[in-house]
């Protein structure tokens, strides 16, 4: 397990307050043995309550922590007789807190693993406890993938829980996503994380985490050998703590400490960049409130900084006696880090001094320390993960036995059941044989009455159905009767013309003849389709065309009616009036268009857009319109008959002037 360097100790906001807390140790150890009087007079549940909160406080102030065993066994015997769920996970965790304050963490997964895998109820305030716990266990080992686990399941909890006093769980998750991406040495991605917590600060207002983090980011730079950058992060730290200490007339030592924790951090900066008399004098005043307030990490930490300003300023005995005063209160307190650092500065001090052997004595206690700690963090990893197997394992066969038994008792109840079956099937059976009896009744007399309702309806259906048939016979009649009327009109219409000898007249007489043939050529359409509604308007363009053919082209010339209709059906109060427009553009292309010229294509094109519209478009490559030709002041009766029938199928006229006319039509088919 390699030991963390001196320059991160304060890099977590929440190991930041635990670190400065500890000048309230008197105050708060006397309050505690309060608490402890305090318990002394209740019984019952009630001291079992407060013995958890003794415990849950007094394992982060006391160093005596075998005092607190009684108290544990205590509770756990007091629960195992009264079975109290919600108090068993408050003994668990206060439990995990004291071996954790004793350094027993293979004792403390094991009992995080319990609450975990307990069949009991477990709070998600516990549950939240218990997987930031086994997260930063499993960090600080280097287990990765099971760290990240536990803060995936961990932050599931969270956002399934609407109470509000989890909110500063948001920031703590945001933190350890930090932590675990600098133990991983992802650091840009530690610094966005902080950087989350910088906002989320600000938003909140909170100027103690604001300068908190902004230390935590100069940290990173720190470790990445970017002093100018941690160094405004560092000074921002102190500009947002000055800030907060506004108008505040008596500092805390909480307050005061934070200063000598930022100022031993840019004293590390100073080192870095060279300029060591800057960082004496503030490494200097940091170790002298780590000797006020008893803080041995503090002054370890500090000595180890001191001593590589003197060495930077070539005063290497002053630097080898600081290492030896660490070294000293090291030996005294085994649970101080910085031994590897010591050790680092003393091999880097002899080299320098030329003294090979000394320096080759400090080597060899360095590589051993390294590999004695690299022994002891294989050793946790393996024994933790061991320890993870082996409670898995328990609850799989605590889950496989608690299964077999529900098996059992579930298979004698079963045998109760079947008896209770039978006696009830035989209640349902007689009561099935006479509801299908009663069915069976009722079904008949249904059955009755639909057979006399559907004869009734196929009565009324043959009555409709002779009625439509007549209503379409007699339509089709109609049809034939209106197209015989109007082939009569188109008769009248032809004799008379042969009477007249004026041939503008008989012009006149012979469009109207085509006209009224046009009409009567669809009411043939409609009495000769099964549709008496529609016709298919390709069938009756072709012959329409025809005819138009037979009576206006001259045999000497050579017009070709080109058709691009594709099989559309139009009801006769559209199909009317498209045929009257087809039939004068037509004649017209005929008679106009082309009477200078012998061969040319008329274009005939009717295709759907969108919505239901069409678009008729009659085309010719004939001689074109006039060049001052206005649609609005033609006295041309087609062209005005052409304009009035567009608007009474709600379209709209177009005539384009190009390689001869062009007409467009846009209109909807009404359904």
């Amino acid at each position: 397990m390699k030991e963390k360097g001196f320059h991160i100790i304060q890099l977590l906001p929440l190991l930041f307050i635990m670190t400065i807390g500890t000048g309230f140790s008197q105050n708060l150890n006397h309050k505690l043995d309060s608490i402890e009087n305090s318990f002394n007079e209740v019984s019952g549940e009630e001291r079992i309550e407060r013995i958890t909160t003794y415990i849950r406080d007094a394992n982060f102030y006391s160093t005596k922590h075998e005092k607190f065993l009684p108290y544990i066994e205590e509770a756990y015997q007091w629960e195992e007789e009264h079975s109290n769920i919600k108090l068993l996970n408050r003994i668990r965790l206060g439990h995990i807190n004291l071996l954790l304050a004793e350094n027993n963490k293979e004792e403390a997964v094991r009992k995080a693993q319990e609450i975990l895998h307990s069949r009991t109820p477990i709070s998600s305030k516990d549950s939240v406890s218990v997987y930031t716990f086994m997260f930063n266990t499993y960090t600080e080992i280097g287990l990765y993938s099971k760290a990240w686990e536990a803060i995936r399941i961990r932050d599931q909890v969270l956002s399934n829980n609407q109470n509000p006093l989890f909110g500063g769980y948001v920031k703590i998750s945001i933190n350890d996503l930090a932590k675990i991406y600098l133990t991983t040495k992802k650091y840009n991605k530690a610094i966005l994380q902080y950087e989350k917590l910088v906002e989320i600060a600000k938003s909140e207002k909170n100027l103690h985490y604001e300068a908190g983090t902004y230390n935590n980011i100069g940290l990173v730079y720190l470790r990445t050998h970017q002093p100018d950058s941690a160094l405004i992060y560092f000074n921002k730290s102190l500009i947002v703590w000055k800030k907060k200490l506004e108008g505040i007339r008596y500092l805390t030592f909480r307050d005061s400490s934070f200063f000598d924790i930022v100022g031993n951090n840019i004293g590390q900066v100073y080192n870095d960049k060279g300029e060591y008399k800057k960082a004496i004098s503030l490494i200097r005043k940091g170790i002298e409130t780590g000797k006020k307030n008893k803080e041995d990490a503090r002054i370890v930490s500090g000595l180890n900084l001191l001593s590589q300003s003197y060495f930077g300023l070539h005063q290497t005995k002053k630097a080898l006696v600081l290492l030896d005063s660490a070294s000293y209160i090291i030996g005294k307190n085994k649970s101080i880090s910085g031994q590897r650092k010591t050790y680092e500065n003393k091999v880097k001090i002899y080299e320098s001094l030329g003294d090979t052997k000394k320096a080759y004595i400090y080597y060899k206690k360095l590589v051993a320390y390294n590999n004695t700690m690299d022994s002891i963090g294989k050793m946790n990893r393996t024994t933790i993960l061991e320890i993870v197997y082996e409670v898995e394992q328990k609850n799989k066969q605590i889950a496989d036995q608690q299964t077999l038994v529900a098996e059992a008792e579930e298979s004698t109840e079963l045998q109760k059941d079947k008896l209770r079956f039978l006696i009830l099937g035989l209640l349902l059976m007689l009561v099935i044989v006479i509801s299908l009896l009663w069915n069976s009744f009722q079904k008949r007399k249904r059955a009755i009455k639909l057979k006399e309702k559907n004869e009734h309806i196929e009565e009324q259906n043959d009555i409709i159905e002779k009625a439509l048939v007549e209503k379409e016979t007699l339509l089709k009649e109609i049809h034939h009767r209106v197209k015989n009327n109007l082939q009569l009109i188109s008769g009248i219409l032809e004799l008379q013309s042969s009477k007249i000898d004026d041939d503008a007249v008989k012009e006149i007489m012979k469009q109207g003849q085509n006209r009224v043939k046009s009409m009567a050529l669809i009411h043939q359409q409609l009495y000769e389709s099964e549709d008496l509604g529609k016709i298919d308007f390709r069938k009756y363009v072709i012959q329409l065309t025809n005819d138009i053919m037979i009576m206006v082209n001259d045999a000497k010339k050579n017009i070709d009616i080109d058709l691009d209709i594709i099989g559309f059906s139009l009801d006769i109060n559209t199909a009317v009036p498209m045929g009257l427009i087809i039939n004068e553009l037509v004649v017209n292309a005929f008679k106009h268009g082309f009477s200078i010229k012998e061969n040319g294509t008329i274009t005939i094109s009717l295709k759907a857009l969108e919505e239901e519209y069409y678009q008729l478009t009659v085309s010719d490559n004939g001689t074109g319109l006039p060049v001052n030709f206005d649609l609005n002041n033609s006295t041309s009766l087609g062209l005005r008959l052409v304009k009035g029938l567009s608007r009474q199928i709600g379209g709209n006229c177009e005539f384009k002037n190009g390689t001869g006319t062009t007409v467009i039509i846009k209109f909807k088919n009404e359904k």
